[in-house]
């Protein structure tokens, strides 16, 4: 963006214009300026330019995370303390609920995220437990360094 255009974006931006007569007047310079608006950037506090919707997916993902941390963290201590493998199930559940009947407030996407954690929970388990059973099916180990039965011993036994 260029210095005058600068200028003019923020002398709108900061005016006591009404907000939908600013909002037309700055969809005109947009159109004049051929768009330069709309890509408007900022600079950091190290001078490197940031797009404003760089900030706002990483804000986004900061948030995301930590309710995945803390959730997944909640799941963890209630499953070792019930020893339910279902835990992760119920609150996916529970969270679909909750995103379903909070639609359009501000729970929505929180409950959301914590639906599809519980079911990430949940996938990662299924998939660990599946390939556990197949391998002890074939009579190997079942995790890596975990050993299942000697397999001269199990020959052993058969003669």
């Amino acid at each position: 963006m260029t210095m005058p255009t600068d200028l003019v974006f923020h002398s709108i931006a900061s005016s006591n214009i009404p907000r939908q007569e600013k909002s037309g007047l700055l969809k005109l310079v947009d159109s004049l300026t051929r768009g330069s608006i709309s890509r408007y950037e900022e600079k950091n506090v190290a001078g490197t330019v940031v797009h404003k919707g760089h900030l706002h997916s990483l804000m986004s993902v900061a948030r995301q995370d930590s309710e995945a941390f803390l959730f997944g963290g909640m799941m963890g201590a209630i499953d070792q303390e019930t020893g339910s493998d279902k835990t992760p199930v119920i609150a996916a559940g529970l969270g679909a609920i909750v995103a379903v009947l909070s639609s359009g407030t501000w729970m929505e996407t929180s409950a959301r995220n914590l639906s599809a954690t519980g079911t990430g929970i949940w996938a990662y388990q299924a998939g660990k437990n599946f390939m556990k059973e197949k391998r002890l099916a074939a009579g190997g180990a079942s995790v890596a360094g975990e050993a299942g039965e000697d397999p001269i011993i199990a020959m052993g036994k058969t003669l």
